[in-house]
């Protein structure tokens, strides 16, 4: 019988898909991706700056400035965040609140500056955990 072969055939399948959907989603940074991220501000000159949500069954259009797409969570200028990938015109983001609130998602590029480069961060002491990239206390 082949269904070893058509069991490894759905997987690779299923995999492969879950790939493209994952290339495709904001997720926040995590340490996984280090060599990726860069420290940025919120430039814009709107009062808020809405995280927008990533493509999915219920939001197709996403990421994009639809007001569907608009997620609750918002940044005002002169907040300081970490960026990664890139989908379009957004911009893949994580902001951590004083109260150590980390809320993640897309934001328009025009939106944002990049203050450090990609792997500067890495220069100056990321502490690597399993999970998402935080500095280093002093």
């Amino acid at each position: 019988m082949n269904s070893p072969r058509v069991f490894l055939a759905i997987s690779a399948l299923l995999l492969a898909g879950q790939a493209s959907a994952a290339q495709s989603d904001c997720l926040g940074v995590m340490w996984s991706n280090a060599n990726e991220i860069s420290s940025a501000k919120v430039i814009a000159t709107d009062a808020r700056v809405y995280f927008v949500a990533n493509q999915s069954a219920r939001t197709p259009m996403c990421p994009s400035p639809d007001r569907a797409c608009r997620l609750r969570g918002f940044l005002v200028p002169g907040d300081d965040i970490l960026v990664t990938a890139t989908n379009g015109a957004y911009l893949c983001a994580t902001f951590k609140s004083p109260k150590g609130v980390e809320t993640s998602g897309w934001l328009p590029k025009a939106a944002v500056v990049v203050v450090a480069p990609k792997n500067l961060l890495l220069k100056i002491g990321m502490a690597s955990g399993g999970g998402t990239a935080k500095p280093k206390s002093s």
